[in-house]
């Protein structure tokens, strides 16, 4: 359950004592704002705005894309291969365990060779975030080994996933 006291105090601390967080504002396409710091306070108020940072180096890109992907949960069609893979009990899954090791995980090389924008001030703000119930991840494992997950932030009703990774082949 997220704490709704230091939900409430973060916010207002971010919308009312931080000039950056009054740019932001539902509707503004793409990159709203350069700078900040990334910390849980400007996540929860630029979340809150409809925005994300896009690194944690500096100066740091705050972004407020539109259109954004929306997934509904009940109108989720798992294909036959899914089913049966769930059917075959080869992984486990956990939600909010490993929170920082499935971020660093989400950080790790690419196939394509393109450098990570998950950066360590990011792993110890959204870390405190975790910490707070108000960041969340989903972990597989296959046996004890960590395999797959995904790491985003939960604010009432919508949950935004920030980035996923699997390395296990399914063959």
């Amino acid at each position: 359950m997220v704490d709704a006291s230091l939900y409430t105090s973060l916010r207002s601390w971010a919308h009312d004592a931080n000039p950056f967080m009054r740019a932001l504002r539902p509707g503004r396409d793409d990159l709203v704002f350069c700078g900040g710091a990334i910390t849980p306070p400007w996540l929860v108020a630029a979340y809150t705005n409809g925005c994300f940072p896009w690194t944690g180096e500096p100066p740091i890109p705050w972004y407020n894309p539109d259109p954004r992907l929306l997934l509904l949960p009940q109108r989720f069609k798992a294909s036959h291969s899914l089913r049966k893979l769930a059917g075959q009990n080869r992984f486990t899954i956990r939600f909010d365990t490993d929170f920082k090791e499935v971020m660093r995980a989400c950080a790790g090389p690419r196939a394509s060779g393109e450098k990570t924008w998950i950066t360590a001030s990011m792993i110890d703000a959204y870390g405190g975030l975790f910490d707070h119930h108000i960041a969340h991840c989903v972990s597989v494992y296959r046996e004890q080994t960590l395999v797959g997950g995904l790491y985003g932030l939960n604010f009432g009703r919508a949950f935004f996933g920030e980035s996923m990774f699997s390395l296990a082949r399914l063959s």
